[in-house]
């Protein structure tokens, strides 16, 4: 077994004791390092091999810290609720109408697993 498919097989096993602390201590370096920085080398070489990149010059990479609007903030209360969130209406099953008026908030999920849900109630 080469070296990038034994860390492609480390990888595959992410809740073993190896990879746990691992994962522990990447995410604490991390958090030392600011939020835009350049790194070195990537975290996953085989899988930054299979995506393109290659150790010579000219391949630079850069790791940013995501940063995720919280919808439950103190600062915005019950925005979720109130169907105020980044994604759009349809798209969280939200409407208008006598079908609609029990939806409170919405979210994707909920309306991508009503979509895709084959629904048998009136056949029992």
């Amino acid at each position: 077994m080469g070296a990038y498919k034994y860390i492609q097989e480390l990888w595959r096993k992410k809740q073993s004791d190896v990879m746990r602390f691992l994962l522990r201590v990447h995410c604490w370096q991390r958090r030392q390092l600011s939020a835009l920085h350049r790194a070195p080398h990537p975290t996953r070489p085989d899988k930054a091999r299979r995506l393109g990149y290659k150790a010579k010059q000219g391949y630079v990479m850069y790791r940013i810290r995501p940063w995720w609007p919280v919808a439950a903030n103190a600062r915005c209360p019950r925005r979720e609720l109130r169907g105020l969130m980044s994604a759009g209406s349809k798209s969280r099953g939200l409407g208008k109408g006598h079908k609609f008026h029990h939806t409170i908030g919405g979210s994707c999920r909920a309306a991508c697993r009503r979509r895709n849900t084959l629904q048998l109630h009136r056949y029992r």
